[in-house]
């Protein structure tokens, strides 16, 4: 799974939007969270949590103009993998405004 997000807001505001996001999902679904791992080097996150049982890795890339997330999705939900991502995108351009 890929998703690019364009942006107008430079690298550091869209980097606090997108961390802030993440840090208010995480509380907000902790109840259906497990095992996460957050680890950033600057504009580049590096996100792992168990949900459901199944294991979610990512890579999110902050940039001046774009927003990239890359992850894998598990084999047997690879089936929603469309809405999964569209649910993504529409939630990072709100994130972006």
């Amino acid at each position: 799974m890929k998703i690019e997000c364009k942006h107008t807001l430079g690298m550091d505001t869209a980097l606090a939007k997108v961390r802030s996001a993440l840090m208010q999902a995480m509380f907000e679904y902790s109840d259906k969270i497990s095992d996460l791992n957050e680890s950033w080097n600057y504009n580049v996150g590096k996100i792992s949590f168990s949900c459901y049982g199944f294991t979610i890795k990512t890579e999110i890339v902050v940039e001046d103009s774009v927003v990239i997330v890359e992850g894998k999705i598990p084999w047997l939900i690879s089936g929603y993998s469309g809405k999964i991502e569209q649910i993504l995108l529409d939630n990072i351009k709100k994130i972006l405004v």
